[in-house]
């Protein structure tokens, strides 16, 4: 057997791979990193690890690290060896940490392929969802919201977080995301955030076109004041003990700022705000607004 893991999001490719070899786990493994420079590889050490474990007859994965990160005079040559030497007691992994194209791969090989590319969306959600069951844990709708949100293109993060949750609770609503403490915090969308929070519209124009203006990336300013507005919704949630988790190692300025600013709107105005904002940036990837225009209505419908 053959297997073919590959793609951009290396923490999920690696759970895959954490997955066939406790499969396998009475197999000898043997793992060659090809793009080691600081331990050169050769590519008859291939052969050599074939040939030796075959001496003593037993079964054995030879995993192929980051195979394609280096170019190979006689690669066409060495995979139909490789198919040719692999049997029932043989696993061959080829572990690449980046996609590969389908001209990359030769057609005549026959191969499980496993692709894990970032996730995004309502792919996200899907894999949230994945996690649930794994843990045994319930997440509220709008937990699961947060979480994609604010993780987005990082899976691992996401599972640290669903897994540290569900030890603690398996029913997870909003009150418990004090105990997420990757708080993102931005000084430009910590001052558009408290310019809208002070209802004052005019300033919180103004920056945003400032910064549109400098050439910023609106995308990040949205993906900031998402968070920023979560950290509210959290904050205004917490007891007294969750409060000390989620602001640990901050600067008492900053969380009384924080805390002060959560007063200002009732759980159900935030919890409106962040399902405005999923619309908004829902809208944003399917190419159907630019965030400028986002960010304007977003600004133009706070409550007041």
């Amino acid at each position: 057997m053959i297997y073919l893991i590959h793609g951009n999001d290396n923490f999920r490719s690696f759970l895959k791979l954490q997955e066939i070899k406790q499969k396998y786990q009475t197999y000898n493994s043997f793992t060659f990193d090809c793009a080691n420079k600081e331990q050169p590889f050769d590519y008859s050490d291939i052969k050599s690890a074939f040939e030796t474990i075959n001496l003593f007859d037993q079964s054995k994965i030879i995993i192929l690290k980051n195979f394609y990160a280096k170019k190979y005079p006689d690669l066409k040559d060495l995979l139909q060896w490789i198919q040719k030497e692999n049997d029932s007691s043989c696993l061959v992994i080829f572990y690449e940490e980046k996609e590969l194209s389908e001209k990359q791969w030769p057609k005549h090989i026959k191969w499980e392929e496993y692709k894990f590319n970032a996730l995004q969306g309502k792919e996200l959600i899907k894999w949230i969802k994945e996690l649930e069951k794994q843990f045994s844990a319930i997440l509220d709708p709008e937990v699961e919201a947060l979480l994609a949100d604010s993780f987005e293109n990082n899976s691992g993060a996401v599972y640290n977080e669903i897994l540290k949750l569900s030890l603690l609770h398996k029913k997870i609503t909003l009150n418990d995301l004090a105990d997420i403490t990757s708080l993102p915090a931005n000084p430009k969308a910590f001052a558009l955030t408290n310019a809208i929070v002070n209802q004052n519209t005019k300033e919180a124009l103004r920056v945003l076109y400032e910064e549109y203006n400098n050439g910023s990336n609106l995308n990040l300013l949205f993906g900031s004041i998402t968070a920023q507005i979560r950290l509210l919704l959290i904050t205004k949630t917490a007891d007294k003990e969750q409060l000390q988790k989620l602001f640990a190692g901050k600067k008492p300025f900053y969380k009384q700022k924080i805390i002060k600013l959560s007063q200002s709107f009732s759980q159900s105005e935030l919890k409106r705000l962040m399902l405005k904002l999923f619309s908004l940036d829902t809208q944003i990837k399917k190419g159907k607004i630019e965030p400028l225009f986002a960010l304007e209505t977003f600004i133009s419908q706070m409550p007041v």
